[in-house]
């Protein structure tokens, strides 16, 4: 069945199926989630444990090496990473990309069963790594009042109220503090009382049982009977017995008991004042724009009530403004096309039928997209803008042949079906040669096939659909709404006269465009290369550093210093200051504690400030001025950090078995790479100075001799410091932790020491097992594969990332051959390492786009020589690639390496329309090379010119990149504008000097067969 002649013949029954189409788009639309960026979940698994009171030695020894030992053992580890900090072991395990990582979950889970751990380590908890692990807003919280009753305000009514918007489903609180019960012991109370803490704690948790005390009968009745000792209030636990010394002694008689706040894990600061810090996380298959919008809708009524929030990160809001600036490169280039056709049709009725081609290619892709459960993020709608300019391709080349088969003076259903048959071929073959470079795109694995397969399958979608549009519904609708024409002969005689002298000079126009391409190709160095281009989204973290051991309040002194900077600056809009760390991960594996505070600073919107986020990095980075033990680190945050690593910064793993070593090494290497590259400003080491402790150095012998082992010293000296947790009291519905500690121990080291630990043979004084100094410690133990590592940050300005790579790797090179290192091996890791293996998985794509469209067009024209002709218009598109990328100031990363993979299926579209005519001219209807390409060129001229200006004019608001959020697809536009302006240019001319030597080649070689076979035949006479 010929769909094109029904659809012709059935106008009525087309638009029904358009209507059709049209509302299940929309409801398909509707229904579409909206996110930021594709769901990438990296091939993790983390494996958190805590041990209280452990250094980051003793958590090396006594949790992460019995922990790597066994998990190590699981199949398809890539790299296993550990880090050993105070009273946690955070080990994280990378897989194979393709790896099924709940399957790993899992694995793990059985093999940390298998592990034996301390007693007072708590158990391991697995973690996975996935979007919904990021928060999807983090706002602090103030109302004027103080802290707890703020704190009561916001768990009594704030947080229900956010937990019943759908879709969220976990919030937590930072700053705040919980209640508990403490026992407050007199020492000299316990002294007079011949008592101790542990003993006390023994009494209590005598007190406090629910005991089975198994079945007894009663009247016939068989029950189960409970022996029962409950506290259950503050009275009670005052009134518990603990001793008998000289009477009935009360617990109240040693101690004090009082309801008391613990110890603050994190503070937070909104205007100078202590704030409640909130982080909402979303439900893994929530609409994130959707839960954002209405969490903000509930911020705003409780502001009404006299709350104040300052939002520091809101992923809905950053949605909305990557989407709508996406959103508008598509309707702007969708315009842009439009233009151009009415421009060159100058008929505002087949422009008509364009404009309706146009948005129905839109709708029916969203029908696609919902069937195959994709969102609306920046990549697929990016994929839906680069497609608007090759949308209309097929259907004004249609268009174009129908309006000329009309002017020829041909009925209207004559020329649409004639018209429509006739284009058909090529309009598939470029179809298809458009479609076969993004298959190589969806299957090229890793994280890149990951971020890149919603653009690419977007652009499959919206293509076949402008495909069908083009042989269905624009011959139908052109019966319906385009008039019969005169006859006209025009021709564009300008392009006719360059295409014959072209022709007249074949070897000339070959070496011009050649020297195009050479000059391109010394112009690449200067471009650079780069993962991906930084995106300004207005944002950025200052990370604070103070001296190990710093409190809280020493802290919060230097973070009001920078905030007295911020407060300076008219660019910044809003800023909130942690102090602590929010997330258990983070803290773990970096080891901070009170000494580190992070301030996160969200700047006035793009279109409202003159300085760029980097500039105003640098202009704080210029009035900051601190001591050498306080370290400041300025970081812009956008959505694509956590996949692009740290901007301008280069990653350096060194590791190896000899800590001191490796830690002389990586101090060489740094100051030589400092010393030796003038971009690199500085080299930020992972090794910190070890941080001030106490140590109690216990006398073995003494110990010996008092029946004491170290074990039983450290776990007494743990619980005279710490407090002991003895029960959990329910008191009127509420839960209550109980806490034992003794007075004066914590704060004074003398009180410690004089304090009597019971052993097997009576009761002794700690001092007399060993003696108290200060000494210094580490902060955190790193470990790779069983190995100790130390990573180098290198930050740089005025270059690409690509150049620095090379000078580090060169200058690496030079430093292992100049000195000792041992058994330390040095790598480049992070961003760069991600950068190269993408390139590498890039390349096969582009390798494997090439020989897709190379098999499409020869299985199209039955011709192994001509596809290799439509071939050689490839190289052209470099020179338009580089010239652009140069011009426009951009580096060469993944979204250019993207757009060069696009364009091997974009720009063999002019030369294939440009072969199938003549083709047909010159095998159908016989004409000469010379007079076929003339009559080919003239002809297709303004398909060619049309559907490559529509294309790029549908790309440029892409290209400029504008907006928060719209410079990762910059470069992508700019590489497929670039390269289909020159491939277009040089085509139009370098494809029929192409085809007239080959025409000439095979002319050679008949006529030298000819003279070879009359020769013959003449010798044959003689």
């Amino acid at each position: 069945m010929n769909f094109t002649k029904w659809s012709v013949k059935q106008p009525i029954s087309i638009i029904m199926i358009m209507c059709f189409v049209l509302i299940m788009g929309g409801v398909s639309f509707s229904n579409l989630k909206t996110e930021l960026m594709p769901n990438i979940s990296p091939p993790v698994v983390a494996v958190m444990t805590s041990y209280p009171g452990a250094g980051p030695e003793e958590v090396e020894r006594t949790l992460t090496e019995p922990l790597e030992g066994m998990l190590g053992t699981a199949s398809g580890i890539k790299t296993l990473e550990s880090r050993s900090s105070q009273g946690s072991s955070l080990i994280i395990i990378q897989y194979d990309w393709e790896t099924d990582i709940a399957e790993k979950r899992n694995e793990t889970a059985a093999l940390l069963e298998q592990v034996s751990l301390p007693d007072d380590a708590l158990d391991p908890v697995v973690l996975k790594f996935d979007p919904t692990m990021m928060p999807l807003m983090t706002f602090s919280v103030s109302n004027g009042q103080q802290l707890d009753e703020l704190q009561e305000s916001v768990e009594d009514d704030l947080i229900p109220s956010l937990l019943s918007v759908e879709g969220v489903a976990d919030i937590t609180v930072a700053g705040s503090r919980d209640e508990e019960i403490l026992v407050s012991l007199d020492p000299h109370k316990l002294e007079d009382f011949n008592l101790t803490q542990q003993s006390v704690t023994q009494f209590i948790r005598s007190q406090h049982i629910t005991f089975p005390g198994g079945t007894v009968e009663d009247d016939g009745r068989s029950l189960n009977l409970r022996v029962l000792s409950e506290i259950d209030s503050i009275k009670k636990l005052e009134d518990t017995p603990v001793s008998l010394h000289n009477g009935l002694v009360l617990l109240k008689d040693i101690g004090t008991i009082s309801k008391v706040q613990t110890d603050k894990m994190v503070s937070a600061y909104q205007d100078g004042k202590e704030s409640l810090l909130l982080e909402i996380k979303k439900e893994g298959d929530a609409n994130s724009a959707l839960v954002a919008k209405d969490l903000r809708e509930i911020l705003a009524e409780y502001e009404e009530d006299g709350f104040a929030f300052s939002v520091s990160l809101d992923q809905g809001e950053a949605i909305d403004k990557s989407v709508s600036n996406v959103t508008k490169a598509l309707l702007y280039g969708a315009l842009f096309a439009i233009v151009v056709i009415l421009l060159f049709l100058k008929s505002i009725r087949a422009t008509l039928i364009i404009g309706v081609a146009i948005p129905f290619s839109v709708v029916s892709t969203f029908v696609l997209m919902y069937f195959t459960d994709l969102s609306l993020n920046i990549m697929s709608l990016g994929g839906l803008a680069l497609g608007i300019g090759m949308l209309v391709d097929n259907a004004i080349v249609v268009i174009e042949n129908i309006y000329r088969h009309l002017r020829s003076g041909k009925q209207k259903h004559t020329a649409a079906i004639n018209g429509t048959l006739e284009i058909s071929g090529a309009v598939t073959a470029s179809m298809l040669t458009t479609l076969s470079v993004f298959l190589p795109i969806v299957f090229v694995g890793g994280m890149i096939g990951d971020l890149f397969k919603e653009l690419a399958i977007t652009v499959v979608f919206s293509l076949l659909s402008s495909w069908a549009v083009a042989l269905t519904v624009v011959p139908s609708l052109a019966t319906l709404m385009l008039k019969e024409k005169k006859k006209n002969t025009e021709r564009n005689r300008w392009y006719e006269n360059i295409l014959r002298y072209s022709l007249r000079h074949r070897l000339a126009t070959l070496f011009g465009a050649f020297v195009l391409f050479l000059f391109s190709f010394l112009l690449i160095p200067s471009v650079g290369t780069e993962f991906m281009p930084q995106q300004d989204e207005g944002s950025f973290v200052i990370d604070i550093e103070t001296p190990h051991g710093s409190t809280t309040e020493t802290t919060y002194k230097t973070v009001q210093e920078v905030q007295g900077i911020l407060d300076d600056l008219k660019e910044v809009d809003r800023y909130t200051s942690t102090i602590g760390s929010t997330d258990a991960i983070r803290s773990s594996a970096s080891g901070t504690s009170y000494n580190h505070a992070s301030i996160t600073v969200n700047l006035i919107p793009d279109e409202k400030r003159s300085l760029s986020t980097r500039d105003v990095l640098q202009e704080i980075d210029q009035q900051i001025s601190f001591s050498d033990n306080t370290s400041i680190t300025l970081t812009e945050t956008n959505s694509m950090s956590a996949l692009s690593g740290d901007g301008n910064t280069i990653d350096i793993l060194l590791s190896g078995k000899d800590s001191d070593h490796l830690s002389h090494v990586s101090k060489e290497l740094s100051r030589s790479i400092e010393e030796n590259i003038d971009s690199v400003t500085e080299v930020i080491s992972s090794e910190e100075e070890s941080k001030p402790e106490i140590q109690f150095l216990i006398n073995r012998e003494n110990a010996f001799k008092h029946g004491a082992s170290p074990v039983a010293i450290g776990t007494f000296i743990n619980e005279m410091v710490k407090g002991q947790h003895v029960f959990t009291m329910s008191e009127n519905g509420e839960d209550w932790k109980v806490h034992v500690k003794t007075l004066d121990v914590r704060s004074d080291l003398s009180s410690l020491g004089n304090t009597e630990m019971t052993t097997s043979l009576g009761r002794v004084p700690l001092s007399e097992l060993g003696t108290f100094k200060e000494g210094n410690g580490p902060v955190l133990i790193t470990r790779q594969n069983g190995e100790r590592v130390i990573s180098l940050k290198a930050h740089y300005e005025n270059g690409d990332m690509g150049s620095l790579i090379r000078l580090i790797d060169d200058e690496i090179e030079a430093f292992i051959d100049e000195n000792d290192t041992g058994h330390v091996s040095i790598d480049i890791s992070g961003g760069a390492e991600t950068m190269k293996d993408s390139f590498q998985k890039l390349t096969l794509a582009l390798v494997l786009a090439i020989v897709f469209v190379y098999m499409v067009m020869a299985s199209v024209f039955q011709s192994l020589s001509q596809p290799l002709i439509i071939m050689a218009s490839l190289p052209f598109a470099l020179i338009g690639v580089v010239y652009g990328l140069f011009l426009s100031g951009y580096a060469f990363g993944i979204t250019a390496f993207i757009g060069i993979i696009i364009l091997v299926g974009i720009v063999v579209n002019n030369a294939i329309v440009f072969i199938d005519y003549f083709n047909t001219l010159s095998r159908e209807k016989e004409l000469p090379i010379h007079e076929a390409l003339m009559e080919a060129g003239t002809t297709r001229l303004r398909p060619i010119v049309m559907t490559a200006l529509t294309t790029m004019l549908g790309l440029l608001p892409l290209a400029l990149g504008t907006g928060e959020g719209a410079q990762m697809q910059a470069p992508m536009g700019i590489a497929v504008i670039g390269g289909l302006l020159t491939s277009t240019l040089l085509t139009l001319v370098v494809i029929p000097v192409m085809i007239s030597l080959l025409g000439s080649a095979k002319n050679v070689r008949k006529t030298v067969k000819a003279v070879l076979k009359k020769l013959k035949e003449e010798d044959t006479l003689k």
